[in-house]
């Protein structure tokens, strides 16, 4: 039937457990198979490519060489090829780029701002950035807009700049800076514990 389809029927699939489990008028219906499957077995005529392994770092899509999956060194090499081949059948699931990362219908959940109407809405400034900064957050911009996760608006009332940050690895991030708009919404009700 298709990932899409078992979400809209609100499906469960379990192939460790060998059963299905979906909602019903009468409750939730179990379906169990008759024996459980082996794990990483492809049911598919065509084979994925083998997995390469770098140094505890695997490689499961050969399209995406840079994105490695690390695993745990405490695994026998039995286990570490089943889970290799595993996830090797099963790239599919992963998001390897924004334009993979599908969206939640809005019938399923929807976000809107709790904004108070009574504070006036800010614009801030637009601030300028080096040319290597600009070239960098013009082309992740275009990434989001190509997977339909950013559109334009027009005639905004709240407008907030997007802000560089380093990560660990000496690369950017793109972030957006809220600081305006959370000010002007009220605070939740049930505030994280202290995570410092």
């Amino acid at each position: 039937m298709g990932r899409e389809a078992l979400c809209e029927f609100g499906t469960i699939v379990s192939t460790v457990h060998g059963m299905v489990k979906f909602p019903t008028p009468l409750g939730v219906a179990t379906v169990f198979s008759d024996r459980l499957p082996i794990v990483g077995q492809v049911e598919s005529s065509q084979q994925p490519a083998a997995p390469i392994e770098k140094g505890g770092n695997v490689v499961i899509n050969h399209s995406f060489l840079k994105k490695v999956i690390q695993i745990g060194s405490t695994l026998s090499n039995e286990t570490k090829s089943a889970l290799c081949e595993l996830l090797a059948n099963n790239a599919d699931v992963f998001a390897w780029q924004e334009s993979d990362m599908t969206g939640v219908s809005c019938t399923v959940a929807g976000h809107c701002l709790n904004a108070n109407p009574s504070l006036t809405p800010v614009r801030q400034k637009k601030r300028g950035m080096a040319p290597k900064r600009s070239i960098f957050l013009k082309n992740e911009v275009e990434k989001l807009v190509q997977a339909d996760k950013l559109r334009e608006v027009k005639y905004q009332t709240r407008v907030a700049n997007p802000v560089l940050v380093k990560k660990a690895n000496e690369l950017w991030r793109m972030c957006v800076d809220f600081k305006d708009i959370n000010k002007a919404c009220p605070k939740d009700n049930y505030p994280l514990p202290e995570i410092d």
